[in-house]
């Protein structure tokens, strides 16, 4: 999808910045294709350049932490679109997971669930 994104983002940009009106034209005409080729509409496709926000969550590991959830919080963490990496605190050792958007709130609420279960 990102793929498609950076295509539409350059013919708009060949749309906008056109010389001539057939220049408009034929770039608009491209994009009609595209579209029409990824079943998509102009609505769907995300126009702006801003990176979308970094989010962290903490969870607490306590003083020991066993091996598994280690483990648990990297497979957590690549299935959710995020990083996790481990901080050592007076408190304790917690696990940070990092992410764009709602992505590390969803991740960290997947790991404390997980690994009660467990």
């Amino acid at each position: 999808m990102k793929i498609i994104d950076e295509k539409i983002r350059k013919i708009v940009a060949l749309i906008d910045g056109a010389a001539t009106e057939g220049e408009a034209r034929a770039a608009s005409l491209a994009l009609q294709r595209l579209l029409v080729a990824n079943n998509l509409k102009l609505e769907d496709i995300n126009l702006d350049d801003s990176p979308a926000e970094v989010g962290e969550e903490v969870c607490d590991l306590g003083r020991r932490i066993p091996e598994w959830k280690k483990t648990l919080a990297l497979v957590v963490a690549a299935n959710y679109r995020c990083r996790a990496y481990t901080s050592y605190s007076n408190n304790g050792r917690t696990v940070v997971f990092v992410g764009e958007g709602e992505d590390s709130v969803v991740a960290s609420c997947c790991f404390r669930a997980s690994a009660n279960a467990a």
